[in-house]
C-alpha cells in the first residue's frame, strides 16, 4: 500500500470541519509525485565487486579467446571508477558492469555485451604492454562511454563536464581529468570495435598513475593504435590485437608514407617530436614488440619513465634521456629499427576505381605488394564493413 493512498484515505475521512483551512492539496500532489518516482527498479541488481565477477580469457600471444564473462545490468547506479567521482548519469544511458569495465551506454543490450567483452579481451593485453595494471584493479573499473550517436555521446560528455566542448572529427576523446573513455559510433564495424579498444587503452593509461602527459605520443598514440589494429571472430568469441598489415585502416600503408615524407627519421628524432604522427608512431611500437630482448628493454623503460612521472614539456627529454639509459647500445637500435623500415613490406597496395597507385611517397610507389586491390565502390563498402 503506498504512503499517497494511506494519506489520502486518512484525510478524506476527518471531518471537514476539523481540515486545516488551507487544505492539503499541494502535499498530496507533492505525495503523488514522490510516490510515482523510483530512484531503482526492483528488478536492477546491486553493484557486484570486481572481486566478485568472472573474465575468463585464454591467451595466445596476441589472440584472445573469450572463454566465460560476467556482465551485469546496474541501471542509474554509477559504479565505482578511476573517474573518481566525475561521471554523472545521463539521460536516456544505463550502467553496465563487467569484471574490470563499467560502461554508459544507451545502446541495446547486444551492443553493450558486445563492448564489454571485446574489452575483457583487451585487458590482458594492456597489461601485458604496460607491465602493470591499475593499482585497485580489484575494487575499481576502468569507465567507458559509448553513445549510440555522435550527438548522444556530445550529450554525455557534457553531461560529465567537458565544458571546452567536443572535437569535431575525432573518433572518441579520453579526458584526464575524469579518465573516462567517450566513442563515437561510425557507419563501420571494424571501427566501432576499434574505437572503443583504443580509447579504452587511454583510460588505461591514465588509471596507472592519474594523467598520461608522462609518456610521448609514439607510447600514447602509438601502443593505443597498435593494440586497436585488431581482427575479430564473432563466432569463436576471439579477438586478435596488433595486426601489423591490415585492411582497412592499414597503419603499415601509413607509417611508409609518413617515414619517408617526412626524410626517413631516426627512432630519437620521432621521439623527439611532439607532433602527432600516427604511422611513425605505430611502426615504433611493433619495432620494439618485434624482438623478445628489445620487447624486455621497453618494458624496462616504460617503468622507469612512469616512475619519473614527468609532465609537458619535461617528458620528451626525460624519454629521451631514459631510452638511451636502459637500451644498453643505442646506434645499434637506430640501425635495427632503420633495418626494420626497409624490411616492412605491404601485402598488399591500392588503386581507386580510376587505376590511379596509392604511392609512398612522391614518385615512388609502394615496394614488392603481395596483392592488388581494386577498391571500387562496393569493395570499399565491403571491406568497411568488415
Amino acid at each position: 500500500m503506498s504512503l499517497f493512498y494511506l494519506f489520502h484515505t486518512f484525510y478524506w475521512r476527518i471531518p471537514s470541519m476539523q481540515k486545516p483551512r488551507l487544505g492539503f492539496a499541494p502535499l498530496i500532489a507533492i505525495l503523488a509525485l514522490l510516490c510515482g518516482c523510483k530512484t531503482t527498479r526492483s528488478d536492477i541488481a546491486a553493484i557486484p565487486s570486481p572481486a566478485d565477477m568472472r573474465s575468463e580469457i585464454s591467451v595466445n600471444g596476441r589472440v584472445s579467446t573469450l572463454k566465460h564473462i560476467d556482465i551485469q545490468h546496474v541501471g542509474k547506479q554509477i559504479p565505482l571508477t578511476y573517474s573518481d567521482g566525475k561521471i554523472a548519469n545521463s539521460r536516456g544511458y544505463d550502467w553496465w558492469v563487467s569484471k574490470h569495465f563499467a560502461l554508459k551506454s544507451d545502446f541495446p543490450e547486444n551492443k553493450v555485451k558486445l563492448y564489454l567483452e571485446l574489452l575483457e579481451m583487451s585487458y590482458p593485453h594492456y597489461v601485458e604492454l604496460f607491465g602493470m595494471a591499475p593499482a585497485a584493479i580489484d575494487k575499481k573499473r576502468i569507465a567507458v562511454v559509448y553513445g549510440s550517436s555522435r550527438q548522444r555521446t556530445k550529450e554525455a560528455m557534457l553531461d560529465d563536464g567537458f565544458l571546452r566542448g567536443v572535437h569535431k572529427t575525432a573518433g572518441g576523446e579520453t579526458m584526464f581529468y575524469n579518465r573516462a573513455g567517450y566513442n563515437f559510433p561510425s557507419h563501420r564495424q571494424h571501427h566501432q570495435r576499434y574505437i572503443v579498444i583504443h580509447e579504452t587503452m587511454h583510460a588505461f593509461h591514465m588509471a596507472l598513475n592519474g594523467h598520461s602527459t608522462w609518456a610521448p605520443n609514439w607510447i600514447t598514440e602509438g601502443m593505443a593504435d597498435a593494440i586497436a589494429s585488431h581482427v575479430y571472430d564473432p563466432n569463436k568469441k576471439q579477438l586478435t590485437v596488433m595486426v601489423f598489415d591490415r585492411a582497412p585502416m592499414n597503419y603499415l600503408h601509413l607509417g611508409l608514407q609518413q617515414y619517408h615524407q617526412n626524410g626517413q627519421p631516426s627512432f630519437e628524432a620521432i621521439n623527439d617530436d611532439p607532433s602527432l604522427k600516427r604511422g611513425l608512431n605505430f611502426f615504433i611500437v611493433h619495432f620494439l614488440l618485434s624482438d623478445p630482448e628489445r620487447y624486455q628493454y621497453f618494458k624496462r623503460f616504460i617503468g622507469k619513465l612512469m616512475d619519473a612521472n614527468p609532465h609537458s614539456e619535461n617528458t620528451l627529454p626525460t624519454a629521451n634521456a631514459l631510452l638511451k639509459q636502459t637500451f644498453p647500445n643505442w646506434p645499434q637500435l637506430e640501425q635495427q629499427f632503420e633495418a626494420f623500415v626497409r624490411s616492412a613490406t605491404p601485402s598488399f597496395y591500392i588503386v581507386d576505381e580510376h587505376g590511379s597507385k596509392t604511392v609512398l611517397h612522391i614518385g615512388s610507389e609502394i615496394p614488392k605488394a603481395k596483392h592488388l586491390i581494386v577498391l571500387t565502390f562496393i569493395q570499399t563498402f565491403l571491406l568497411h564493413m568488415s
